[in-house]
C-alpha cells in the first residue's frame, strides 16, 4: 500500500446528533487497503477517478458517480491515473438511519443493491448534506438534509440478511458480544464455545450473514469505536486500549489502512467546530 503523501489531503466532519461523519478527500498516490466499515459509507467523486474492489470485482468512478457501500462491504480503493481523484464520502451510523427509513416503510435492515450508480439526484442529495456538515452552523437544516437523503437512498436500498437464514440468531448475538466485549482479548475458540457452534460452522456463519469472517468484523467495530474515542478527545494510545488494540502502533496501522490518517491527525480534525449533540 502506497502511503499518504503531501498531494494527499483528507477533511472531515461529524454530526453526533445523527451519528454521521462527512470524509472529503483528494488523492494522488495513497492507496487505501483492504477494509470495512462498520457504518453505510456513501458518497460520490467529484473530480477525477478512482478504482476499488469490493464484492468479488473492481470498480471505477467517473466525476459524479455515486459510490454505496453496506455496513461491513470489504473494499480497497485507490486514484485511477496519475491526475488523483477527490471526493466525499458520508458514513452513517445503521440505527439513526434504520429508524428514519422505518418512517417511510422498510423496517428491516437494508442493503445496497449496487456498489456504483450514476445517479444525480442522490449525488445532489449527498453534496446538499455533506454541505451543512461542512457550515457546522445550522442544525434544523443539517437534519432536513438528512432526511432528504435518507430519502433518496430508499432508491437503492434491498434487504439485508434474513431472520431464517441458517444461524443467524446465533451470529446475531455472537456480533452482539464482540461489540460488548471488544477491549477483551478475544479467541475464535472462546466464542464458538459461547454460542454452541464448531469453529468452522462459527465462520461460515459469519460469511454468509455479514460477508467477511469475523476478523474483519471485530477489526471494523474496533476501528470504529477508536474513531469515536478520538473524537471524544481521548488519545490514541488510551483510544487503542479502549477498543481492543494491542497498543497505539497496532491502531496506527489499521487506522491509515482504513481512513488514510494517523490516529492523531484525526484527533486534531475531529476537534473542529460540529454540530451540537441535541438535548
Amino acid at each position: 500500500m502506497q502511503q499518504a503523501t503531501a498531494d494527499d489531503w483528507f477533511r472531515t466532519r461529524r454530526d453526533d446528533t445523527r451519528g454521521a461523519e462527512a470524509l472529503q478527500a483528494g488523492l494522488s498516490r495513497h492507496a487505501y487497503g483492504r477494509h470495512a466499515h462498520a457504518t453505510y459509507a456513501v458518497g460520490f467523486t467529484e473530480r477525477g477517478s478512482q478504482s476499488f474492489w469490493c464484492r468479488g470485482a473492481r470498480h471505477r468512478t467517473q466525476p459524479g458517480s455515486v459510490i454505496l457501500f453496506s455496513p461491513f462491504d470489504l473494499h480497497d480503493g485507490h486514484a485511477t491515473t496519475d491526475a488523483g481523484v477527490v471526493y466525499r464520502m458520508l458514513y452513517l451510523a445503521p440505527e439513526p438511519l434504520s429508524a428514519a427509513l422505518a418512517e417511510l416503510g422498510p423496517r428491516h435492515e437494508i442493503g445496497f443493491r449496487d456498489v456504483v450508480a450514476e445517479d444525480p439526484p442522490l449525488a445532489a442529495a449527498l453534496f446538499a448534506y455533506a454541505h451543512e456538515l461542512d457550515a457546522g452552523d445550522d442544525p434544523f437544516a443539517a437534519g432536513e438534509r438528512y432526511l432528504g437523503l435518507a430519502a433518496t437512498l430508499m432508491r437503492h436500498a434491498g434487504r439485508r440478511g434474513r431472520a431464517e437464514d441458517a444461524g443467524h440468531g446465533a451470529i446475531a448475538g455472537l456480533a452482539a458480544r464482540m461489540r460488548e466485549e471488544m477491549a477483551e482479548r478475544l479467541t475464535i475458540e472462546a466464542l464458538a464455545e459461547g454460542e454452541g457452534l464448531g469453529r468452522f460452522q462459527l465462520i461460515r456463519a459469519f460469511r454468509r450473514r455479514f460477508g467477511l469472517p469475523p476478523s474483519e468484523y471485530l477489526r471494523a467495530i474496533r476501528l470504529e469505536a477508536a474513531k469515536g474515542a478520538l473524537a471524544r478527545g481521548i488519545p490514541p494510545a488510551e483510544a487503542a486500549a479502549e477498543a481492543g488494540f494491542t497498543d497505539q502502533a497496532h491502531l496506527t496501522r489499521l487506522f491509515k489502512r482504513a481512513y488514510g490518517l494517523t490516529p492523531a491527525a484525526y484527533a486534531r480534525q475531529a476537534g473542529v467546530p460540529r454540530l451540537p449533540r441535541r438535548t
